[in-house]
């Protein structure tokens, strides 16, 4: 599927199972460090996998539509501040790490299931999962009671919220980008939203089916854990603290989205321009002259 990915579950957990991230660290004057080294390593997996994820809807296809979505992914991808997002994930981790947040996480990455978790996580950034249909249904199959194991892993996606905020990064991504073109362009296209739904149909963006997307990533993924591993994971993340923790992150995320399609659609504005400036524009055709001893006497 054509879609576009802003954080993953390991960049999630990287936040969560950071080395140094201990209450003495954490309490001390080089709390602003260790806060700026997360944040740097974050900015930077979120750009790998903005990159990663922004390349997997090339194609070679080289009809003029296909054309001009892969000027605008180059766009976008030439947009994003690795600095800009490290700046904002720093002040979200020093807002968010409470001392509560902080007892919750270290509770978690210090437990056999946080490190197992985690594991699983590091591992399959070498590997090439299979997620196919017949993948999924095994891996739902595997403890036995499949419907069971469908509602839990729901319950996990939904828990961690991860495709809805996809859906409404990459929704108000491109509505930033309409209200740059439009800006320059008002009289001529359409309204925000449609402009902002066509932005992401260029772009071969499929938003659709993320959370469907992120079930079978999930059920494929912690295959090996257990139903009761399972529900302790969904009760970690669904607890205040993680609760808290997670939507504060998802909008430290969304306003750099938004301030990345504005940065992308005035380069979108040049570049039409400059593709409006490259057409020749034909004299406008006059009618002929019909003439009679040197007076013209008719326009044919």
């Amino acid at each position: 599927m054509k879609r576009i990915v802003i954080v993953s579950m390991a960049l999630l957990l990287s936040a969560c199972s950071y080395p140094g991230l201990e209450k003495q660290y954490m309490n001390s004057p080089v709390r602003e460090l260790v806060l700026r080294a997360m944040a740097k390593d974050m900015a930077e997996g979120l750009q790998a996998d903005w990159e990663e994820s922004m390349g997997k809807a090339e194609t070679g296809d080289a009809s003029v539509d296909a054309i001009k979505g892969r000027q605008y992914r180059r766009l976008v991808m030439e947009a994003f501040d690795p600095e800009r997002f490290e700046e904002l994930i720093y002040e979200f981790l020093d807002e968010s790490l409470t001392e509560r947040v902080q007892v919750k996480i270290i509770k978690w990455d210090n437990s056999p299931l946080g490190r197992k978790v985690a594991h699983i996580e590091r591992a399959k950034k070498n590997a090439a999962p299979d997620y196919s249909k017949e993948a999924v249904q095994e891996a739902l199959g595997v403890h036995g009671n499949a419907a069971k194991r469908t509602a839990l892993i729901w319950d996990l996606v939904d828990a961690v919220g991860m495709p809805s905020f996809l859906a409404q990064a990459t929704e108000d991504m491109g509505a930033a980008m309409a209200a740059a073109i439009q800006v320059e362009h008002d009289a001529a296209w359409e309204d925000v939203e449609d402009m902002r739904d066509d932005l992401i149909n260029d772009m071969g963006l499929d938003i659709r089916d993320l959370r469907l997307e992120r079930f079978n990533e999930t059920a494929v993924d912690l295959k090996e854990l257990t139903d009761r591993e399972i529900l302790t994971m969904i009760d970690h993340y669904r607890s205040r603290e993680m609760q808290s923790y997670l939507q504060n992150l998802y909008k430290a995320l969304n306003t750099g989205m938004k301030e990345l399609g504005a940065k992308a659609g005035e380069a979108i504005v040049t570049l039409i321009n400059q593709e409006v400036a490259s057409v020749p524009i034909a004299p406008p055709a006059l009618p002929a002259v019909v003439s009679e001893g040197g007076n013209p006497i008719s326009w044919g």
